[in-house]
C-alpha cells in the first residue's frame, strides 16, 4: 500500500539481483490472494506455505502455455491444450481436467479466462466452453455471481454451432465474446444464447469490468494495423470519466487520444492500455493504488474506520477521471490483471522486465513483503505499492512484517499566567517492522515518512500569533486571559494526515467570583426514567477547569452518565424526588456548587381501547368481495394487534389479511354476513366491533350470464365494456368482431370455470399497426397474462395468438384491457385445460439400466448399442443386482422387455419387487458377444404407485444390461424391424411424415426437431378421450398418454425427456380414427 524509502527500494533490487533466477517471465497469472509466474521455459512458480522463495507447481512434466486466475486458484493450459488447476491453498499439487461433459477428451484449448469459481476456454475449432460453478445460471438454475455459487459443471460447449470466437471475458453479471470476424456478443445470466452488440465496424479486442462496464476496440475507417480506439457501454461510467450508455459509444475524443490502442486490460476497478508507441495509461477507482498514479484512498489515516477496516472495500470509491500516463519513460509490452478481487496489476516492458503495483495482499506483488497475521488482517494495506515498481519474484525472499501505527504526541494541557508559550508536537508515521531480525531479505523496516507540519489556532480569545506554523515546535505570543486550543496537522508522503490539539489556559493570579447554575427543576412521568441535566458556570479573571455532578438525595441511586461534563444524562430514575449537585472548579482550584431537583411522577393508567369496524355495506352479485376498514385508538397506551373474524353469514368467507386494520373478504354468496374486529392494547385489554355486509342476488341482466370455460367465447359477448364497438367480420365463421380498441379500452366477460387449473387461451386478433398489446385480468385487477399483437397485414387479416392463464373454479369475471394506442380487432377467445404428461422413472415407459437407485457388485461402461450412453456389466454372479425406484401409473399386467447382451449360454435373472417377491424369471440368450444386443420379454403384474423393481442375477454365466421397457398388455411392445401389432395398426417405421384415417382437419407437432418436449396441436370435430403413443423406430411404444379433448382443438405438451436421440412416431387415435406424424428428438 505504501511508498518505500528510495534507499529501501534500491536495497530490495540489489538483494533481488544477487539471487535472480535466469528464467525470463512469459506471463503473470493474477488471483485475489495468490500470484503465479509462468517462465519462458514453461514452468509455473509461486510462493507457497511460507516458502522462502517461489516454488514450482508441476503439470505432469508438460510446459505451461498460458493461464488465468480464479478465486485463489489457477487454470493453466499446457502445450497440448489441456487445463490444469492447483488443488489446495497450501500445496503444489495440481490436477488435469481430462474430459468434457460428454466424456470426450478435453484437449486442444488455446485460450482461457477465469472468474471466481468459473472458467471459459476457446478450443481449436474456435468454440467456447464453460465449466466450474454455473454462477450465471446458463445451464442450471440457482446460480449466483455475487456468492460464486452454482451447479458444479464439467466442460460444456457454450457457443452456438457455427459461431467462431477468438476471445471471451467474464464480467460481473455477463460474459463478453469477440468472434473471429470482429462481431461482439454478450451472454446474459440465465441464457445460453448470446446477444449481438451493434458496432460501427468489426472490433479487434474487447474488455469488461466486474462492475459491468464493457467495451471493445474498433479501428478507424481504413485502419488495418489491428489496433483501434475504445468504444464503451454499460454502467460504472465514473471509472473512465464518462456517462453511462446502453450501446457502444466512442470515447476517443473524451480521452484526447491521437494514437491507437495496442493492448487493453479492464478489471474490477481500473482500465489500463498500451498505445502503439508503447506508452501505458490508466484510470479507475483508486482505493488501493491500483491505478498506479502514486495515490490511493483506503490507506490514509483519515479513511473511515482506519486502520481497523480489515479487508473491506467500497465500490466506485475515489475515481481518478480520464486516463493519465502511468510509468512515464518506460516502453510497455503487456498488462496482466484479474476481474475477481484483483486490486493489483502487473506489466511487462519491452525488455521483458516485470513491474507490479496496487494492493500487496498476501505476497501478490512479487516483492516478498508480507504484512502477516500478527494484526495484519486488520490493516492489510500497509505494504501497498502506488506506482509501477520493478520486481524479481523468483528471487525475492519471503519476509513477514509487523505493524506499528502512526502516533501524534502533544504537550499536556496546561495553565499559565504569561502572554507567551511554546507548542510542541511529535508525529511518527506508519511503519512495518520485520518480525524476525535480521530480516531474511535484509530490510528491517519499511513505511512512510512525515513530510510536513502545520500549526493552526482552533479557538480562543484574541491574540495567539504562531511564530513557525510549519515546524514541529513553535512559540506563540500575544496571549490574553482565556482558553486557547492549537492544532498540529502532520502529513506523510502518501498524503495521509494525523493531528493533535494543544490546550493552554491563560489566567490571572487572583481568583474572581464564580457563578454556577445547575439548570431548572424538571418533572417527568413514568415510564420515562431519564433526564438531561445542563449546567453552566463562569468566573471573573479566570477559567473553569472542571465540572462534577453528584446525587445528593432521592428514592434510589441513579446513574450519572457523564459526571465530568457540564451536560449529562441521568438514568435509572424511579417514582420520587431527586436532588443533584453541580460542583465546578477553576484553574486556580477555587470551587462553587448549585443544585437542581427532578420529580418523577407515577405512570398514568391506560384507558380501554376504542374500536370501529366501519360502516355496513351492500353489494350485488356477481360482485362477491368487499373491503373492510377498521379503526382503533387508545388512551395512555397503544393498539398492538388487530383480528378480523366472521361471526355470521350464509357461507364461510375468505378473509385475506385478518391481522391488519384493513382487509378484503371474498367468496361471498347471497345473504347477510357479520364480521367482527377485535383489537388488543399493550396492557392486554381487548375491545370488539362488528360490521354487516349484505350480498344481494344477481338482478338477472345480461352481465350475469356466465359463459363456460373450457370453451369458445365470442368477443362481442362481453358483459360490459369501455370505448369499443362491434362490426361485421370477414373471418371464418362470420358474425361480429370487436373493433375500435384504443389505449385503456376494455371488455369484461362473465365466465364459469369448470375446474381449477392452467388453461391455454387462443385469441383471434387482427391489426394493421405494429405495437398493439393487451392484458387479461381478473375481477381484483390481478394480471393473468399479457399478449403482444403483431401487424397481421390488415384489420380483417386474422391470426391466432396463444397464452397460458391459471384460473380457479367457479363463476368469475375476466377483462381484456388494451395497453397500447395502436389498436387491434378481436373476434373470439378459446380456453383449453392443459394436461401435463408424467415424467421420471414411470411405468409404462423405458428405464435406462445405469439409472439405478441402488446396486450390488455391478459397474457401468460405454455401450455400443443403438443410442449410445452406458450399460450395466458384471451381472456375472448370483446376487449381483440393480434396483430402481419407480412410479406405476395404473395397476395391471405389463409386458417387460429387457435389452441384454451375452457371449454365454445359461445366463438368467429374476425380476423382484422391494419385498423380494419374484415377479418373473428370465433367461438371457447368447447374443454372440458382450456388445451384441437383443431383446427378451416377460409378463409382470404390478400394483399402482411408488415401488421398487430389482433385476437380480441368478447365474455365473454373465450378461450385460442396457435398458428395460414396460407397456400394458393392450399395447404390447413389438419386435425389432417389424410394424406394430393391431393395437398400433397403421404405424410403420418406414412411414411417411404423417398418416391419417378419418377425422383429419389439422394435426401438427412443434418444435420439430425437439429436445425434451413437443407440443401436440390437433383441430377436428372429435370430442372425447384421445390415446397418444410415442413409438420408436423399432416399433416399441416408449410413451403413452391419455387426454380428454373437450374442444374443437387441443394444444398440450408431450414429454420426450429420457428418450435417446433419434426418430420417433407420435400416434393419436380416437374412436374410429387415428393420426400419425414423425418427430426427431435431439
Amino acid at each position: 500500500m505504501k511508498h518505500f524509502f528510495t534507499s529501501i527500494l534500491c536495497l530490495l533490487i540489489i538483494l533481488a539481483g544477487k539471487a535472480q533466477n535466469s528464467s525470463v517471465m512469459k506471463q503473470v497469472v493474477v488471483a485475489e490472494y495468490f500470484t503465479w509466474y509462468i517462465t519462458q521455459d514453461g514452468k509455473i512458480w509461486a510462493y507457497n506455505n511460507n516458502s522462502a522463495l517461489p516454488v514450482q507447481f508441476p503439470i505432469g512434466g508438460l510446459k505451461a502455455d498460458t493461464g488465468a486466475g480464479g478465486f485463489n486458484y489457477f487454470r493453466i493450459l499446457d502445450e497440448q491444450g489441456y487445463v490444469w488447476t492447483n488443488t489446495g491453498a497450501y500445496t503444489t499439487a495440481t490436477a488435469r481436467i481430462d474430459t468434457d461433459t460428454t466424456g470426450a477428451p478435453f484437449g486442444g484449448n488455446w485460450y482461457i479466462d477465469a472468474y471466481g469459481h468459473a472458467t471459459l476456454t476457446i478450443r481449436a475449432d474456435s468454440s467456447v466452453w464453460f465449466f466450474g460453478r454455473d454462477i450465471y445460471s446458463l445451464f442450471y438454475p440457482g446460480g449466483s455471481y455475487f456468492s460464486m455459487t452454482g451447479t458444479a459443471m464439467k466442460p460444456t460447449r457454450m457457443s452456438p454451432a457455427g459461431m467462431k470466437f477468438r476471445k471471451v471475458l467474464f464480467g460481473g453479471t455477463t460474459i463478453l465474446g469477440l468472434t473471429t470476424t470482429g462481431q461482439v456478443y454478450q451472454w446474459n445470466a440465465g441464457s445460453k444464447t448470446p446477444t449481438l452488440i451493434p458496432t460501427v465496424r468489426p472490433a479487434t479486442d474487447i474488455f469488461i469490468s466486474h462492475l459491468n462496464a464493457a467495451g471493445c476496440i474498433i479501428p478507424d475507417a481504413g485502419e488495418n494495423s489491428g489496433m483501434g480506439y475504445p468504444y464503451i457501454w454499460g454502467g460504472a461510467s465514473s471509472m473512465w470519466g464518462g456517462t453511462n450508455s446502453t450501446t457502444p459509444v466512442s470515447i476517443k475524443a473524451l480521452w484526447n487520444m491521437t494514437v491507437p490502442i495496442k493492448e487493453i486490460s479492464m478489471d474490477w476497478n481500473t482500465i489500463h492500455y498500451i498505445d502503439s508507441l508503447g506508452n501505458m495509461y490508466g484510470c479507475g477507482f483508486n482505493s488501493f493504488g491500483e491505478v498506479g498514479n502514486g495515490q490511493e484512498f483506503i490507506g490514509k489515516y483519515n479513511y473511515p474506520g482506519w486502520p481497523n477496516y480489515g479487508w473491506d472495500l467500497v465500490d466506485y470509491e475515489n475515481p481518478s477521471g480520464i486516463p493519465v500516463q502511468i510509468g512515464k519513460g518506460i516502453k510497455w509490452k503487456h498488462i496482466y490483471s484479474n476481474n475477481w478481487f484483483g486490486f493489483y496489476k502487473y506489466a511487462m516492458d519491452v525488455n521483458d522486465s516485470i513491474y507490479s503495483w496496487g494492493r500487496n495482499k498476501s505476497l501478490v506483488l512479487g516483492n516478498g513483503l508480507w504484512n502477516g497475521y500478527n494484526g495484519g488482517q486488520y490493516h492489510p494495506n500497509t505494504l501497498d505499492v502506488l506506482k509501477p515498481t520493478m520486481v524479481h519474484p523468483l528471487a525475492s525472499i519471503f519476509t513477514e512484517y509487523d505493524y506499528e501505527p502512526p502516533t501524534m504526541t502533544m504537550d499536556p494541557n496546561r495553565t499559565i499566567s504569561t502572554s507567551t508559550a511554546t507548542l510542541t508536537g511529535k508525529a511518527k508515521p506508519l511503519l512495518c517492522v520485520a518480525v524476525k531480525k535480521p530480516a531474511p531479505n535484509g530490510i528491517d523496516t519499511v513505511g512512510y515518512k512525515i513530510v510536513s507540519y502545520l500549526w493552526t489556532k482552533v479557538s480562543g480569545p484574541a491574540g495567539g500569533t504562531i511564530a513557525s506554523p510549519n515546524a514541529a515546535s513553535t512559540s506563540v505570543s500575544g496571549l490574553t486571559t482565556g482558553t486557547y486550543i492549537f492544532n498540529l496537522l502532520a502529513t506523510d508522503n502518501n498524503t495521509g494526515t494525523i493531528s493533535g490539539n494543544d490546550t493552554i489556559v491563560v489566567t490571572s493570579t487572583a481568583p474572581g467570583t464564580i457563578t454556577v447554575n445547575a439548570g431548572a427543576n424538571q418533572t417527568i412521568t413514568q415510564p420515562a426514567s431519564s433526564v438531561t441535566l445542563t449546567g453552566s458556570a463562569s468566573v471573573v479573571n479566570g477559567t473553569i477547569s472542571s465540572y462534577k455532578w453528584s446525587q445528593i438525595s432521592g428514592p434510589s441511586t441513579s446513574t450519572i452518565t457523564s459526571a465530568g461534563l457540564a451536560q449529562t444524562t441521568v438514568t435509572g430514575l424511579i417514582q420520587g424526588v431527586y436532588t443533584f449537585q453541580l460542583l465546578v472548579t477553576t484553574a486556580l482550584s477555587t470551587t462553587a456548587t448549585a443544585t437542581v431537583q427532578v420529580t418523577v411522577n407515577a405512570a398514568a393508567a391506560p384507558g380501554p381501547p376504542t374500536v370501529n369496524a366501519g360502516t355496513n355495506q351492500t353489494i350485488t352479485l356477481p360482485t362477491s368481495s368487499a373491503t373492510l376498514t377498521g379503526t382503533a385508538s387508545e388512551t395512555n397506551g397503544t393498539i398492538t394487534t388487530y383480528a378480523w373474524s366472521q361471526v355470521g353469514g350464509p357461507s364461510a368467507a375468505t378473509i385475506a389479511t385478518a391481522a391488519q386494520a384493513q382487509t378484503t373478504v371474498s367468496g361471498l354468496a347471497a345473504g347477510t354476513y357479520v364480521f367482527q374486529l377485535k383489537v388488543t392494547d399493550n396492557s392486554g385489554v381487548t375491545a370488539t366491533a362488528q360490521v354487516n355486509v349484505t350480498v344481494n342476488a344477481s338482478s338477472g341482466n345480461t352481465g350475469s350470464t356466465y359463459q363456460s370455460v373450457p370453451g369458445t367465447i365470442q368477443a362481442e359477448s362481453y358483459s360490459s365494456m369501455l370505448g369499443v364497438a362491434t362490426e361485421t367480420t370477414t373471418d371464418a365463421g362470420g358474425g361480429l368482431d370487436v373493433g375500435w380498441i384504443g389505449l385503456g379500452d376494455w371488455m369484461s366477460y362473465n365466465v364459469n370455470v369448470a375446474s381449477a387449473g392452467t388453461y391455454t387461451v387462443n385469441f383471434r386478433v387482427s391489426s394493421a399497426l405494429t405495437g398493439a398489446s393487451f392484458k387479461m385480468q381478473d375481477a381484483n385487477g390481478n394480471v393473468l397474462t399479457t399478449v403482444n399483437v403483431p401487424n397481421t397485414g390488415g384489420w380483417q387479416t386474422w391470426t391466432t395468438l396463444s397464452a397460458t392463464v391459471t384460473l380457479p373454479a367457479g363463476t368469475q369475471t375476466l377483462t381484456i384491457v388494451s395497453l397500447s394506442a395502436n389498436g387491434f380487432n378481436f373476434n373470439w377467445m378459446q380456453f383449453a385445460l392443459q394436461v401435463t404428461a408424467p415424467s421420471g422413472k414411470v411405468i409404462p415407459g423405458t428405464i435406462q439400466a445405469e439409472d439405478y437407485d441402488a446396486m450390488i457388485g455391478v459397474s457401468t461402461e460405454t455401450t455400443k448399442d443403438t443410442g449410445g450412453g452406458l450399460d450395466v456389466n458384471y451381472l456375472n454372479y448370483p446376487g449381483n443386482q440393480v434396483s430402481y425406484n419407480v412410479t406405476v401409473s395404473a395397476a395391471g399386467t405389463y409386458t417387460a422387455t429387457f435389452r441384454v447382451a451375452s457371449p454365454n449360454t445359461g445366463a438368467s435373472f429374476k425380476v423382484m419387487d422391494g419385498n423380494n417377491n419374484v415377479l418373473a424369471t428370465v433367461t438371457a440368450p447368447n447374443t454372440g458377444g458382450w456388445q451384441v444386443w437383443g431383446n427378451v420379454s416377460a409378463s409382470v403384474t404390478l400394483p399402482a404407485g411408488a415401488q421398487t423393481i430389482k433385476v437380480v442375477c441368478q447365474s455365473t454365466s454373465g450378461f450385460n444390461f442396457n435398458w428395460m421397457q414396460f407397456v400394458t398388455s393392450t399395447t404390447t411392445a413389438v419386435a425389432r424391424n417389424v410394424t406394430a401389432s393391431s393395437a398400433i395398426s397403421g404405424i410403420s417405421v418406414d412411414a411417411t411424415d404423417s398418416t391419417a384415417t378419418g377425422q383429419l382437419a389439422h394435426f401438427n407437432l412443434y418444435p420439430n426437431p425437439a429436445i425434451d418436449q413437443v407440443t401436440l396441436d390437433i383441430a377436428n370435430s372429435f370430442m372425447g378421450r384421445l390415446d397418444v403413443q410415442v413409438i420408436s423406430v423399432t416399433g416399441m411404444v416408449v410413451r403413452r398418454y391419455e387426454l380428454n379433448k373437450g374442444l374443437a382443438f387441443i394444444q398440450t405438451p408431450i414429454s420426450l425427456s429420457g428418450l435417446i436421440p433419434g426418430m420417433y412416431i407420435v400416434r393419436v387415435s380416437g374412436t374410429g380414427w387415428y393420426l400419425t406424424k414423425k418427430v426427431l428428438k435431439q
